[in-house]
């Protein structure tokens, strides 16, 4: 009886050193999934700043945009306006240029009926 005791305590002594051995071995292979994991996180983290970065370029982009279409915005007022002024100006020219005319027309017709001496 002693040997198969002896044979049992040596059977289960293996079994738990090869469980043993299984336990170190998974627990190996979880340790560099870990660290792939904390990786892969340090690649994701660095990925989301650069996208910060860019998003934040993007909004100045579109703030330096809206300024400059105000900008626009007020040029074409001001050009709109001053059209408006120099179209009113030349309606103003034409009407002093008929009075002119017309002021000619009267001259001439005076000077034709009263000629001079």
């Amino acid at each position: 009886m002693e040997s198969t005791e002896q044979w049992q305590q040596e059977v289960g002594a293996g079994a738990f050193a090869g469980m043993a051995t299984a336990l170190q071995d998974h627990g190996d292979r979880l340790a560099q999934l870990a660290e792939a994991c904390r990786a892969e996180a340090r690649q994701l983290a660095e990925r989301e700043a650069r996208i910060d970065e860019r998003e934040q370029a993007i909004a100045e982009g579109f703030a330096e945009l809206d300024r400059r279409r105000g900008e626009l915005d007020n040029w074409k007022r001001e050009l709109e306006e001053a059209a408006s002024r120099a179209s009113e100006a030349e309606a103003r020219i034409a009407e002093a240029a008929e009075r002119e005319a017309a002021l000619r027309a009267i001259a001439q017709a005076v000077l034709a009926r009263f000629p001079a001496e």
